[in-house]
């Protein structure tokens, strides 16, 4: 570190892009060997779909039994926590014979989804405060590095 802060910041910049065009290389000529799956969904149209729902059912009031929840076949009883009971409703069942079709799945996913769902969509709105909190300790740190780089190269 000390022996590149006399060479100057065009050798700097010219070592960091030659190790990211090393990985970049390095990346792209093993990325046939990868296992690709192909994704039956978008990850985030969930993410908007619970929302969506939550607002449909908003003037329905959340069920007393954990079996009027709308769970996927392949997906354990979970029951819905307690935290942002709100989006609890987005997984009740109101009314069996329209909501579900005769082989238990949803036919409209726009007017109910999986406990599953809503779970992992709770779970991320429960980690946004923290990451918000990692952010702001980011550009402090980063301000701090900054004066000190900034001092070093002044006379």
């Amino acid at each position: 570190m000390i022996a590149t802060l006399h060479m100057g910041w065009n050798f700097r910049f010219g070592v960091l892009a030659v190790i990211m065009f090393f990985s970049a290389f390095m990346f792209l000529s093993g990325s046939s060997l990868y296992v690709k799956v192909k994704a039956s969904s978008s990850l985030f149209s969930g993410f908007v779909l619970v929302p969506f729902v939550a607002f449909k059912k908003r003037h329905v009031n959340p069920p007393a039994d954990s079996d009027e929840y709308y769970h996927q076949s392949d997906d354990k009883k979970l029951a819905p926590t307690n935290n942002l009971r709100w989006l609890n409703r987005d997984c009740m069942i109101r009314d069996p014979g329209r909501d579900l079709s005769s082989g238990g799945s949803a036919p409209n996913s726009w007017s109910i989804c999986p406990v599953k769902q809503v779970e992992s969509l709770k779970t991320l709105l429960i980690l946004i405060p923290i990451w918000s909190t990692g952010i702001m300790i980011q550009v402090s740190v980063g301000q701090s590095s900054f004066r000190t780089l900034q001092a070093s190269t002044m006379d």
